[in-house]
């Protein structure tokens, strides 16, 4: 089974520029904005493909809306950099991406205004095929 969370966050981490980057679980450790938060899950191993694996990447930046603008454009591109011809998304010993498809393109999410707050969140996701090595 390919371990999608070490490959994933490895990837995120290499290539956003956010200040803070955690998973969901991790949120408690998000503290300087920009902060990127991402969630996985998984659909599991494809048809009869052994080493094939779906998942689903959804990430959250928040900030400044310039700061959490440029960090969730810069990560789009860095996600669909992953797969061939660019083949960026390997991690070594973990797996690779091979195919990414756009679920949701970067969008801006309803916030609160309550308590002063100035930043903006954005929302984007993708569907993640995975190959073991």
């Amino acid at each position: 089974m390919i371990d999608y969370e070490t490959l994933i966050d490895t990837l995120i981490r290499r290539d956003s520029a956010a200040a803070s980057i955690g998973s969901e679980y991790d949120t408690d450790l998000v503290r300087t904005l920009p902060a990127l938060v991402y969630r996985l899950t998984g659909d599991g191993q494809q048809a009869n493909a052994d080493g094939l694996w779906t998942v689903q990447l959804t990430a959250y930046v928040h900030g400044a809306p310039a700061d959490a603008w440029r960090v969730v454009s810069e990560l789009y591109d860095a996600v669909r950099a992953w797969p061939a011809p660019q083949c960026t998304g390997v991690v070594a010993e973990v797996g690779y991406v091979h195919l990414v498809n756009d679920d949701v393109m970067p969008t801006r999410q309803p916030t609160s205004p309550e308590g002063g707050n100035t930043g903006v969140q954005y929302q984007a996701s993708w569907t993640l095929l995975l190959c073991d090595l």
